[in-house]
């Protein structure tokens, strides 16, 4: 039966829409996506966008699924729950912890090991309701730990006392939690009377307009006290904004009370010294002329005055008559400096030469074995084939494996492509019937 071409174009796209029909419909949803992707890529793969406030990226959940590709109750592989409705990407060098899928610890011991290794032993647990050191969690009510990646303490209860000059007092637990959770629990207020010029301790915020709940400020961000709750990015506007609505100046920044997270207060301090200061601390006393200059001692022995270098710190140059490995008559050098100072080091070598795998030749030792020599002397050179003692050159051009007597296979004289089959040539001598000149 003849089938028209148009037919066998219409059967071939038919094909093809059932295959992508079949790929669309066994393809499971896509991967989320590396937690430092942007929040349009996130849109795209239906993943809504990932949490931008300075902390983890955080993604709705998603199961891996069965062989059924029907979702399980296991998270993708490589993410951590944060709560009901998210997870996190796990950090490098942390694993889930078996016990809690909230939580993360190290995937090793060496990892425990680099951990534990941060740990101050000085630092100890806030006794007052202060904030938690920086880094740390309880282990217990005497003793801390050092937070995984993209962790904070658990916190217990939150509480203010005072209307005036109002108190912030914190409650730990044992423990820690995501740093989504963290920012994102809320704490019942319990000051009696909260009017509209209340202003919080540093570090918190009213939840809402009700102003009875306060959540922890998150990184990079100070309370809005002009409109009563919520919170602002941390610029200069938003810091001129909250001191124009209070009136209140006096609210400075001390390093000794003030935590230093909190950047409300604190964005007028100098980090470092000025440069005058630097300069005078980097002068070498008596080695300083009232001019700025450096005395140094030359080869003789006597001083002279160097100009100092506009610069915080001071060159540095070796005393003269020292030596950087002592004195030239004592010094013995180290085996490995002998060996990369020495005259033979870049000198080349000499390739050695290779074992021979048949030592005593081919011939002698396939000598009982036909089809070894005929494969041997198949791959020798014309010129040379001749002048073995276990190949001939049958018609001058084909080495194959023979003696005096002619080739071992007398198949070959029936090699229609070779001429001349009626000579021979082995060891240095023709034989049959060879040409007069030879």
């Amino acid at each position: 039966m003849r089938v028209s071409t148009t037919a066998l174009i219409l059967y071939g796209l038919a094909a093809v829409v059932v295959v992508l029909f079949a790929v669309l419909l066994f393809t499971p949803p896509p991967m989320p996506t590396c937690a430092s992707c942007s929040s349009s890529l996130f849109s795209v793969l239906g993943l809504g966008s990932p949490l931008q406030e300075g902390m983890v990226d955080v993604l709705p959940i998603q199961y891996e699924r069965g062989p059924d590709n029907q979702p399980t109750q296991k998270i993708q592989r490589g993410y951590y729950q944060v709560d009901n409705q998210h997870m996190a990407m796990v950090p490098y060098g942390f694993v889930v912890d078996p016990a809690d899928n909230r939580k993360i610890v190290p995937a090793s011991e060496q990892a425990r090991a680099v951990m534990e290794a941060k740990r101050d032993p000085t630092v100890k647990p806030p006794q007052n309701g202060e904030f938690m050191p920086d880094g740390y969690y309880l282990v217990s009510d005497s003793s801390l730990g050092v937070l995984p990646p993209a962790m904070m303490p658990a916190v217990q209860n939150v509480e203010v006392f005072g209307s005036v000059n109002p108190r912030l007092h914190i409650t730990y637990r044992i423990g820690y939690v995501s740093e989504y959770v963290y920012y994102k629990q809320t704490f019942l207020l319990t000051v009696p009377t909260v009017t509209g010029s209340f202003v919080l301790p540093a570090g918190i915020y009213f939840k809402d307009r009700t102003r009875s709940t306060v959540s922890f400020l998150p990184p990079n961000k100070v309370a809005d006290v002009s409109n009563g709750f919520g919170y602002l990015d941390a610029t200069e506007s938003a810091l001129l904004r909250k001191v124009s609505a209070t009136g209140n100046v006096a609210a400075k920044f001390d390093a000794a009370v003030t935590n230093y997270r909190d950047v409300s207060n604190n964005y007028d301090v100098e980090y470092h010294e000025s440069a005058e200061d630097l300069l005078k601390k980097n002068d070498m006393g008596s080695t300083l002329d009232a001019s700025g200059g450096i005395r140094v001692k030359d080869m003789c022995g006597n001083w002279v005055m160097l100009p100092r270098l506009d610069a915080q710190a001071s060159p540095v140059y070796y005393q003269p008559g020292s030596y950087v490995f002592g004195k030239p008559k004592t010094y013995v050098p180290t085996y490995a400096d002998s060996v990369y100072l020495s005259s033979w080091t870049k000198e080349p070598e000499l390739a050695p030469y290779a074992l021979s795998t048949v030592p005593t030749g081919m011939c002698h030792t396939f000598k009982d074995t036909p089809s070894k020599l005929e494969e041997y002397c198949s791959r020798l050179d014309g010129n040379v084939c001749a002048s073995t003692s276990c190949c001939v050159l049958l018609g001058g051009s084909k080495c194959v494996a023979g003696d005096a007597d002619g080739p071992t296979f007398p198949g070959h004289y029936s090699d229609v492509a070779l001429r001349d089959k009626d000579r021979y040539y082995y060891n240095g001598a023709c034989y049959g019937n060879c040409p007069e000149k030879f």
